[in-house]
């Protein structure tokens, strides 16, 4: 659970008219302000979990597609609090939701997450005596490792617009 600490000095109004101000808005909007600035920085990072994805290396001349399904599977989700505290949310996942049932596990076998760490395939439907593991090709974890800054960065520019709006 990531923890914010924020440290105000007054500039030039005194603390009691801020603290009535700050009063004056509603919870609701101050999880508005935290989910739209936290949203927006969140958008690029669903990019770059796409472009990780069909940056795998394929060898051949014949591909099926695998790494465009999968790279479609990638989302943003986002929420706010409803029962009375300012609070907001976002997430870029993987969604296996969006994958054929079939393939509801690639995206983690590709990740190589725990539990999906070695994985093989058929070779024209058949399997080989000695056929070795495919390597797994992590590309969420590296493409989303800047976000927890990004995301700061979101909370500080949504700090500074309530201020603005206090002052």
């Amino acid at each position: 659970m990531a923890t914010l600490q924020v440290t105000t000095t007054p500039r030039g109004t005194s603390l009691r008219s801020v603290a009535d101000r700050l009063a004056g808005m509603t919870d609701a909007k101050v999880s508005r302000l935290f989910e739209r600035h936290l949203k927006k920085s969140a958008s690029p990072y669903l990019r770059y979990v796409r472009a990780s994805v069909l940056a795998i290396p394929t060898h051949g001349k014949k591909h099926t597609g695998l790494r465009a399904v999968i790279a479609q599977c990638a989302s943003v989700s986002s929420g706010r609090e409803t029962r009375g505290t300012a609070g907001a949310w976002v997430s870029v996942w993987m969604d296996p939701g969006k994958m054929r049932p079939e393939y509801l596990t690639l995206p983690l076998y590709m990740e190589g997450a725990p539990k999906y760490r070695h994985w093989r395939h058929p070779v024209f439907g058949r399997w080989l005596p000695g056929q070795p593991d495919q390597a797994p090709h992590p590309y969420f974890y590296q493409a989303v490792a800047t976000f927890g800054r990004a995301a700061e960065f979101a909370i500080m520019a949504a700090l500074e617009e309530i201020t603005g709006e206090l002052e």
